[in-house]
C-alpha cells in the first residue's frame, strides 16, 4: 500500500505551517498577506482564523465596525506594539485610553483631505490600500494623544499607528 500523501491546496490563504503545531494565540502572516491567529474550535482542534475577526482570551481587535456600534459612546482601548502572540492579560499592553468616535472621518488621498460626515455608518468611500483614514472623536489618556487610523478591508483594523501598533477591546469570548 502506498504511503499516505498530504495534498496541499493551491488556494490556501492561511499560513503554511499547520495550526496544530503552534500554541493557541500564535499570530502569523498568511499567503494572503493578512494576519491569522491559532484558535481552538469547540472540539479542541486548533485552526487558523483571520486576525480581524478573532475573539480570544477576552480581547478582540479594534475595528471600524466596533467603533460604528459605539458612536458617541466611550470605548476602552488597549494598545501595544504589533506582536506574534495574542494578548492574554492587561499587562500585555503598552497603553490604554478611552476613545469616543463621532462617526465622522478625514480621508487623505493624493495629498488632499476630504472630511466625510458619518463615515463610520456609511463607509463610503471605502478605504483603499494607500488611503489614510482618520476617525474623528475624542481620546482620553494620560499616556498618549493621537488620532485613530483605519486599515483597508477585509478587517478595517483601527489603531493609532497601523504600521507599528495594534489595538484591542475587551469582549466576552
Amino acid at each position: 500500500m502506498p504511503a499516505h500523501k498530504t495534498r496541499k491546496s493551491k488556494h490556501r490563504i492561511s499560513p503554511d505551517a499547520s495550526a496544530t503545531v503552534h500554541p493557541e494565540g500564535t499570530i502569523a502572516y498568511g499567503r494572503d498577506s493578512q494576519r491569522w491567529v491559532v484558535k481552538k474550535t469547540a472540539g479542541g482542534v486548533k485552526r487558523w482564523v483571520p486576525f480581524h475577526s478573532t475573539r480570544l482570551f477576552g480581547y478582540a481587535p479594534l475595528t471600524a465596525t466596533t467603533l460604528k456600534q459605539h458612536i458617541r459612546k466611550p470605548v476602552q482601548v488597549y494598545e501595544r506594539e504589533i506582536g506574534t502572540a495574542w494578548p492574554t492579560k492587561p499587562r500585555d499592553f503598552d497603553v490604554k485610553y478611552v476613545f469616543t468616535a463621532s462617526g465622522d472621518a478625514e480621508i487623505y488621498k493624493n495629498k488632499k483631505v476630504q472630511v466625510i460626515p458619518r463615515w463610520l455608518t456609511t463607509r463610503v468611500p471605502a478605504v483603499k490600500k494607500n488611503d489614510t483614514v482618520l476617525i474623528a472623536g475624542s481620546m482620553k489618556s494620560k499616556d498618549i494623544n493621537a488620532t485613530l487610523q483605519v486599515a483597508p478591508a477585509p478587517g478595517e483594523l483601527v489603531s493609532t499607528n497601523l504600521m507599528n501598533t495594534e489595538a484591542f477591546v475587551k469582549c466576552s469570548d
